[in-house]
């Protein structure tokens, strides 16, 4: 987190230079900003973190919460934005900006709590119990090969890793 709130200036500027940024090439369509971040160039991710918080910062209040204001002048000025409770648990904000054809992230990070209800969500709509456990690990095994960007992604946005 900065100190202080950044200025409307200082996120619309860093929301114009993210516009720029040169996705990899693949079957990435409707994927967020967050989600290609770990695949970016340099150049690009600066770009991606720089927009992240700032935007993450701007959208909340001083208490924390979804700032309406703020929000309302990202969508002024040609950025929609939405923030509020997430679908699975109300203590998390969830949210985004869209970038162009691209979305930014601005929610909290997902609890452990929140990535079992979506598990639970999945089971009840009918993916094979065998399929969970082949997704988790090919997860695993693509987080074990990932670059050190990846993990330090990780562990930035507290997400749990190697279950």
């Amino acid at each position: 987190m900065m100190v202080g709130k950044p200025s409307l200036r200082q996120v619309i500027a860093a929301l114009k230079e993210a516009e720029s940024i040169c996705v990899p090439e693949g079957d990435n369509e409707g994927d967020s900003l967050n989600r290609l971040a770990p695949f970016l160039c340099d150049l690009d991710y600066e770009k991606f973190e720089r927009a992240h918080l700032l935007a993450y910062d701007y959208a909340r209040g001083p208490d924390g919460g979804a700032d309406r204001r703020s929000l309302m002048a990202l969508r002024r000025h040609g950025f929609p934005a939405n923030l509020g409770p997430d679908q699975y648990d109300a203590l998390r904000l969830a949210g985004s900006v869209q970038i162009g054809e691209r979305s930014l992230d601005i929610g909290d990070p997902r609890s452990e709590r929140t990535r079992i209800s979506e598990q639970d969500a999945a089971k009840r709509d009918g993916l094979p119990r065998s399929s969970l456990a082949v997704l988790t690990v090919v997860a695993d095994v693509a987080l074990r090969d990932c670059g050190t960007r990846l993990q330090q992604l990780l562990s930035r946005y507290a997400v749990p890793y190697g279950r």
